[in-house]
């Protein structure tokens, strides 16, 4: 049987590539191509000086996000200069991309902020826990302020 496409031989197919990305524009919708990403910013969190191991969880959510909205800005920026340009055939279709994109990156920052703030890698959210352990009592005094409870409640 004669090859169907004589154009294709051994010498110029390529092997397929597992994870392909290669028609990946922005990385919005794919989580994979993202990852890179978000595994240095849950790696940076978790070197944080307050975290333990077992925050692993909520700072790959962190990291995720934190890509997922760097992904969105430079989507965002790029449909902003293709419409600033005019290098688009349909302008009310352009106009309606950049609202839905501006409004997906908003909600994904406040999220994001949110995340990072219960994180602790926020400069308020780290005054407020100083705040907080200055203020605090100590585990000695935990320790007393205990006892003498357990000593009026079982006298």
């Amino acid at each position: 049987m004669p090859n169907p496409n004589p154009k294709l031989s051994p010498q110029n197919l390529r092997a397929s590539h597992p994870g392909n990305v290669n028609a990946g524009k922005h990385g919005i919708f794919s989580q994979k191509m993202r990852a890179r990403r978000a595994h240095e910013v849950a790696d940076a969190l978790m070197a944080l000086p307050h975290v333990a191991p077992v925050d692993i969880v909520a700072a790959s959510v962190t990291g995720d996000l934190f890509a997922l909205h760097e992904a969105l800005s430079g989507e965002l920026t790029k449909c902003l200069q293709r419409l600033v340009s005019d290098d688009t055939d349909d302008h009310a279709a352009a106009v309606a991309r950049l609202v839905r994109l501006g409004e997906l990156e908003n909600r994904t920052a406040n999220r994001l902020l949110e995340a990072l703030d219960r994180f602790g890698a926020t400069p308020q959210s780290r005054a407020r826990w100083r705040r907080e352990m200055a203020a605090g009592e100590t585990l000695a005094e935990s320790a007393r302020r205990l006892r003498e409870d357990n000593d009026k409640g079982g006298a």
